[in-house]
Formats: structure tokens, C-alpha cells, sequence
């Protein structure tokens, strides 16, 4: 039986390791800006949305992510 993992920053389903080869390409993760640039393009393909509203989409997810749900939470908290 196959067992998978899901990516800790994009949510994406992955046999193995902490990050899928989008957010880690070389092994390391990506920044978080070039993870929302990513995201947002593909939500905008995907859905058919625009960026304003992909943008409010990708974060709200990124939020519940375990590599960004504390770094998220800072900048929240800094911003306002």
C-alpha cells in the first residue's frame, strides 16, 4: 500500500519529504513570494479568476500551511 504526504507549504499530495518539488525545487524552500507569484498564476489559469481574488484565495490557504501559517500570522500582526 502507497503512502503519501502532503507538501507543508502548497498542500500538494507527494510521496515522500516535507515539500513538493514546486515549493523546493533544489531542495530547498522556495521564498514566500515566489510561492504566492506560483500559486496565484496557476489559480488564475486554473480557475479563470482574476489576481485580485486568486491572491485572496492562495493566501487564505497559505495561512492554514504549516510552512507558512506562523510566518503568515507575523506579518499579520505587524501590518495592523
Amino acid at each position: 500500500m502507497n503512502s503519501y504526504n502532503f507538501c507543508e507549504s502548497c498542500g500538494m499530495l507527494i510521496k515522500s519529504g516535507r515539500y513538493c518539488e514546486f515549493c523546493a525545487p533544489n531542495g530547498q524552500l522556495l521564498p514566500l513570494s515566489k510561492i504566492i507569484e506560483r500559486m496565484v498564476k496557476a489559480v488564475v489559469k486554473k480557475q479563470g479568476i482574476s489576481e485580485d481574488v486568486a491572491l485572496q484565495r492562495v493566501i487564505a490557504h497559505l495561512r492554514k500551511m504549516p510552512a507558512w501559517k506562523d510566518f503568515i500570522e507575523k506579518l499579520e500582526k505587524e501590518t495592523t
